[in-house]
């Protein structure tokens, strides 16, 4: 008898309670290799208070984030601004004397968090990130060869049997005679 496969979300390979995710692609980029530690440790925080329908709804307050180990300000708030600046994060609701600022992870969408926010919710994840992430340049992308490399024959080789005059296109020959074996 053949063993059942154990998924890997099944309460027998995995701690209780929650988990966040993060996208590879985001984990591989040179944003996210690029951003200090604290910045890392803050988005860490951030996905703490991310339960999957509260994008949108998540605090930098001093008196939450001073419970998550924070020591000085200055460094959450050099932190914030580093989020902000390769818009891992965005602010979703400006606060005031009363309210704190909420924010949103854009790898992920924007939830409707009961009309708290001053933006809208959204579909699919804003990537605002990726606007920050450089693209490889051509000289360091080279072209795969097959393993045993290129045939003289692939190098000499016609694109097509068709013999075209120059300075001429090819064009087959059409006939707008009916078929006699369809009539």
């Amino acid at each position: 008898m053949s063993k059942k496969k154990k998924n890997w979300l099944s309460p027998e390979r995995r701690e209780r309670g929650g988990f966040a995710a993060l996208p590879h692609c985001l984990l591989e980029s040179q944003v996210f290799i690029g951003l200090s530690a604290h910045a890392i440790k803050l988005l860490s925080d951030l996905l703490v208070q991310f339960k999957g329908f509260n994008n949108g709804d998540l605090c930098l307050a001093w008196s939450i984030m001073e419970k998550r180990g924070w020591k000085s300000r200055d460094t959450l708030n050099k932190a914030r601004q580093e989020l902000l600046e390769v818009e891992l994060i965005l602010i979703t609701r400006y606060g005031d004397r009363k309210r704190p600022h909420l924010y949103a992870l854009t790898f992920f969408a924007v939830d409707e968090c009961g009309g708290k926010l001053d933006i809208h919710a959204t579909e699919k994840p804003m990537s605002l990130w990726r606007l920050h992430d450089p693209m490889p340049s051509l000289l360091q992308i080279k072209p795969r060869l097959p393993p045993s490399g290129l045939n003289q024959s692939d190098v000499t080789r016609p694109a097509s049997d068709t013999k075209v005059p120059e300075g001429k296109c090819y064009t087959p020959d059409v006939s707008n005679e009916p078929i006699a074996e369809l009539i």
